[in-house]
């Protein structure tokens, strides 16, 4: 009887991933879209608690809350540098963290 099974190595083109120019311009437009929803679910996330309440303020607010994890990205660098216990640093991260989500939430509440 003859075998059905397939090996990897029969079919050479059976795996073979884009590479080159090819395979970077793949990877560059799904960032591209990645990056469209992300700004565009921020956009519409700053904007539907102002339409809720009506406040400036709220939307100062948001907008400063969607952007305060963002810096985090350099300050948890220059944290770790700065300050010898970790364990400071990451009971801060933890504290930012946790209020910012609750900040977030707060102006969807009626």
């Amino acid at each position: 009887m003859a075998s059905t099974s397939r090996s990897s190595s029969s079919d050479p083109q059976a795996h073979k991933l884009p590479s080159g120019m090819l395979g970077f311009v793949i990877v560059w437009i799904g960032q591209l879209i990645s990056l469209l929803g992300t700004n565009i679910s921020a956009f519409a996330l700053n904007i539907w608690p102002y339409e809720l309440i009506g406040s400036a303020t709220t939307l100062a607010l948001v907008g400063i809350f969607f952007v305060t994890p963002l810096s985090m990205l350099i300050a948890g660098p220059l944290a770790d540098r700065a300050f010898e216990p970790a364990s400071r640093t990451r009971a801060g991260s933890g504290l930012e963290a946790h209020f910012t989500r609750t900040a977030r939430a707060w102006p969807a509440r009626k």
